[in-house]
């Protein structure tokens, strides 16, 4: 976790803990015990008039707080309630980067001899990759066409493989496997595989 989200991350938790105060709950010692928490403490943050992104960092935070606490995503109950959130109090989605602005920056960073970065930005333009997501791919990450037309003749993206033994490649929606389709634009694929090509699958 970054210096900018672990301070967001300990306000969240701060706050975790006053309403549990506030309500003279106990608290949680155990995965169970902070699931039944983090229920409850949703139901307030829903009644308060917050966002989905509220409870979801709250989620997150409480998550990283307690040493034995299991992701967000293995927590079914905390998971349905999050899913309720998003639909009844949706973010509101910021404006998106002009196409544009990023092939401009893009280029520029080709022109200095930066091709890598270049790729790297436009990969997480086109598929939304958080920047930790996006530096934690691999080349085996990256899985080619199995047909010649139709939905699976485009390369996917493979993010936080259930088989990977590192932990920390498990991103913040507490999911593995998670595809992402690189049909657009379609020549992404081929640029990332053009570019994986001499590389080792840990690479």
């Amino acid at each position: 976790v970054g210096e900018g989200s672990r301070k967001n991350y300990e306000k969240c938790v701060n706050e975790f803990l006053r309403w549990l105060r506030e309500e003279g709950e106990c608290e949680p010692d155990c995965a169970k015990a902070l699931e039944e928490s983090l229920i409850q403490y949703m139901d307030s943050l829903f009644e308060k008039g917050k966002k989905a992104h509220d409870a979801e960092k709250a989620a997150a935070a409480a998550a990283d707080y307690y040493p034995w606490a299991p992701a967000v995503g293995s927590m079914p109950r905390v998971k349905r309630a999050l899913s309720g959130f998003r639909k009844s109090r949706p973010t509101k989605s910021r404006a998106p980067l002009p196409e544009e602005i990023m092939a401009g920056a893009a280029e520029y960073l080709i022109s200095i001899g930066q091709r890598e970065m270049a790729l790297l930005l436009v990969t997480q333009f086109y598929t939304y990759l958080r920047p930790g997501e996006l530096r934690r791919l691999r080349k085996r990450d990256l899985l080619p066409p199995v047909q010649i037309k139709g939905p699976l003749s485009y390369y996917t993206l493979t993010v936080a493989p259930q088989e990977s033994t590192d932990e920390f490649r498990l991103p913040k929606t507490g999911n593995y496997d998670e595809t992402i389709i690189l049909d657009r634009p379609v020549w992404l694929g081929p640029l990332l595989a053009l570019h994986c090509m001499y590389k080792e699958a840990d690479d």
